[in-house]
Parts: structure tokens; sequence; C-alpha cells
């Protein structure tokens, strides 16, 4: 199962709103905030996404965390500023 494979089934499943917005897959995987369940888009935007394409894309998920989350919840670590972080 190619990258391209991974691109189309993403694009497809994603509602019509979310679909414009690029995922940011990197090794077949798409990076899925563990906190908040955002997904992060190639400019570097976490968006939100419902829950059911996490579902189907669940064997195609990486776990990090975005930038907002990781504050929150580590707020001793200093973190690079980023102008990509959701309210």
């Amino acid at each position: 199962m190619g990258r391209s494979y991974l691109i189309r089934k993403a694009e497809t499943t994603m509602p019509q709103p979310i679909q414009k917005e690029k995922l940011d897959i990197q090794d077949r995987l798409i990076t899925v905030c563990a906190s908040c369940g955002r997904v992060k888009t190639q400019t570097g935007r976490w968006i939100p996404v419902p829950i059911r394409f996490l579902q189907l894309m669940r064997e195609h998920l990486s776990h990090g965390l975005c930038m907002h989350c990781a504050a929150a919840l580590y707020p001793q670590v200093r973190l690079k500023a980023s102008s990509h972080h959701h309210p």
C-alpha cells in the first residue's frame, strides 16, 4: 500500500469542508494529536476531524502532540514558538 493510496483514502473519507486541507502524511502515516484528536496538515496547522475519519484511517495514524496540547500538558517544558496552534 503506497503513499498515493493513503492520500486518496484520506481525501475521500474526509468530510467535504475539510477536504481542501492537505494532510501531513509522513512515511504513510497521518499525525493525530494524542490529546485533542486534531490532525496535522502540510502547513503545520492542526484541524479537527470527525471521529469516523479517525476510525477509518486508524491503521495509518501516528500520535503526536499539537503545540496547544503540549503547552497545556507540559507547561514546564519550553516549546518553540509556532503560529500553527489552534485555540
